[in-house]
């Protein structure tokens, strides 16, 4: 004869010792009870793929942001333009906003009227040049102060950026072309780091300004120990030169199109953006995870 055997449920007594026995403090793991809120709830695919990198790949390796003036603070170059038209012509040399943008737009003062002079087989010395230099500052700066425009963004980018980053200015302007844009925008004490034409013997693309910038923020209190290194920077540029300035550095390059456009940027900054409306500086991080 066959026996079945007949499953007989547990009273709720025999229930609870059983769960004494599995757990003898009788206390329930909190754990399961209460779950923490998904953060990836809600999100599309692009957000949550920008929430990993961010959170869990080398969170929190970008260290410095290092801002060029002209072109990406401030909208100086029509003026620069100006005013080096204007002493070339006191020379007899004409340039045309055609050739600026293609060849001169990215270079210092030094190397415009050098550039500018060998061209039309004119003697160059240091004492010609810094007289055709300093005649162009001073029309520099009266175009500046009837009108001078900072990018839309770039103080909220500024703002947000300081609080957590370390931030310094490598411009080809001069010193005090800088502060002067820096002033109009408020953000003078944002850039405890402003390296300018006086500080370096070599123009971009030369990485010297990048490199001395970095160098300076290194030495700065409180000393960064370990140093922070060229891969933990990410410059913002809007010229060729500069892009390239950035790369011989060792740093990420986020490229504005406020002077080039898109196409002549792709495959040499490692990020374009049309504004800096458009970009958060914490997405500046993912750069330096690349």
């Amino acid at each position: 004869m066959l026996c079945s055997t007949t499953r007989i449920p547990r009273s709720c007594s025999e229930s609870r010792q059983f769960d004494r026995q599995r757990n003898p403090t009788g206390i329930r793991d909190e754990r399961r009870r209460l779950k923490p809120p998904d953060p990836l709830k809600g999100l599309d695919l692009p957000r949550i793929f920008l929430y990993a990198k961010t959170t869990f790949l080398r969170r929190a390796m970008l260290k410095a942001i290092i801002f060029d003036c002209d072109g990406v603070i401030v909208d100086s170059e029509p003026h620069h333009m100006k005013a080096l038209q204007h002493v070339l012509k006191e020379g007899g040399i004409t340039l045309s906003e055609e050739a600026y943008f293609a060849k001169y737009l990215a270079m210092d003062d030094k190397g415009c009227f050098e550039t500018a002079l060998s061209e039309h087989q004119r003697p160059v010395d240091n004492k010609i040049l810094k007289g055709l230099i300093i005649r162009k500052m001073a029309l520099y700066k009266a175009f500046s102060q009837r009108e001078l425009y900072l990018y839309p963004g770039v103080v909220e980018f500024v703002k947000k950026a300081a609080g957590v980053y370390r931030l310094a200015i490598a411009s080809g302007a001069f010193r005090g072309e800088i502060k002067f844009a820096l002033d109009k925008g408020g953000m003078r004490s944002a850039f405890p780091v402003i390296v300018s034409a006086q500080d370096v013997k070599n123009g971009k693309p030369h990485p010297e300004a990048f490199l001395t910038a970095l160098a300076k923020l290194n030495e700065r209190p409180p000393v960064p120990n370990p140093p922070i290194q060229p891969k933990e920077c990410v410059v913002i540029e809007d010229s060729l030169h500069g892009v390239e300035a950035a790369r011989l550095a060792g740093m990420k390059c986020l490229a504005v199109t406020n002077s080039y456009a898109r196409e002549r940027l792709e495959g040499k900054a490692h990020r374009i953006v049309t504004s800096l409306t458009e970009i958060e500086p914490k997405e500046l991080e993912l750069l330096c995870n690349d």
